[in-house]
């Protein structure tokens, strides 16, 4: 980033207006039930934010997807303008999850559910993951990689012990993610898979510059919510010791969901 775009997106930054301590208690509570989660939502205010070394300006009325919520934000796909963390008061979230929904408009499923079916492809078939058979997922185990030797390698061991896992982990879909803008490396990747399932090479260049997750290490993996919540920040995978202790931090992840208090209602004033 330069420095007049650096300037320009502080300067921002700097002059958006703080939420009131009864916002801040409301997005707080939004945060904590990834289940009431829209899986749009629209600026209410223009936000300027930086895309590909250039400055820009997502404008008020901007519909986007809604990826998932945390530290007061929430990751919205612009789709053009790409995707940013933008604070919940410059959007309507806060007043569509309060509104009633019933028949149509009523949540069908689980954003994540309806984001990924038919975009997971399976290994020797290439047969798509249809919506009806994503129905029941806890959550996505995306294994980033980068199809270097080194990534494949690990990519192969994880490729052998899906079976287990999905035993182990009943519910949770795994799937594999390219990281790099060469075909080549995707296809030497994918084409050695015979268990676990894979994004196709174009949704996979998407889904990765969308979710904005960092993975340093050739190969990682993130376990996400169905409705798109972090569950597992991204774990690096630089040995056979931190694949086998990946499955242990996937299985501490989902049990704290499972354990953790259910959100209340803020207290009325």
């Amino acid at each position: 980033m330069n420095l007049r775009v650096l300037l320009f997106v502080c300067l921002t930054s700097f002059l958006q207006a703080a939420p009131d301590a009864g916002s801040t208690e409301a997005v707080t509570l939004l945060e904590s039930k990834p289940s009431s989660w829209p899986a749009f939502a629209t600026l209410t205010k223009d936000f300027a934010a930086e895309y590909n070394g250039q400055e820009v300006v997502v404008k008020a009325g901007t519909r986007a997807v809604l990826l998932r919520i945390e530290q007061g934000r929430a990751l919205l796909d612009t789709g053009r303008k790409g995707s940013h963390f933008i604070p919940i008061e410059f959007t309507d979230l806060l007043e569509e999850t309060a509104r009633p929904k019933v028949g149509d408009d009523a949540k069908q499923a689980a954003n994540f559910v309806v984001m990924f079916a038919n975009k997971i492809v399976l290994p020797g078939s290439r047969e798509s993951i249809a919506y009806e058979d994503l129905q029941g997922t806890r959550a996505f185990a995306l294994i980033y990689g980068d199809g270097s030797t080194t990534s494949n390698a690990q990519l192969a061991r994880m490729d052998q012990l899906r079976s287990d896992w999905s035993a182990k982990l009943p519910g949770v879909v795994f799937v594999y993610l390219h990281t790099t803008e060469s075909p080549e490396l995707f296809t030497g990747a994918v084409d050695s898979l015979k268990h676990l399932p894979f994004f196709p090479f174009q949704f996979a260049r998407g889904y990765k510059k969308a979710l904005k997750y960092s993975v340093g290490s050739p190969t990682g993996c993130v376990l996400i919510g169905s409705d798109g919540q972090t569950l597992l920040n991204p774990f690096e995978i630089m040995s056979d010791d931190d694949i086998d202790s990946l499955m242990e931090q996937m299985q501490k992840a989902l049990n704290r969901v499972i354990s953790a208090p259910s959100p209340t209602e803020p207290a009325k004033k």
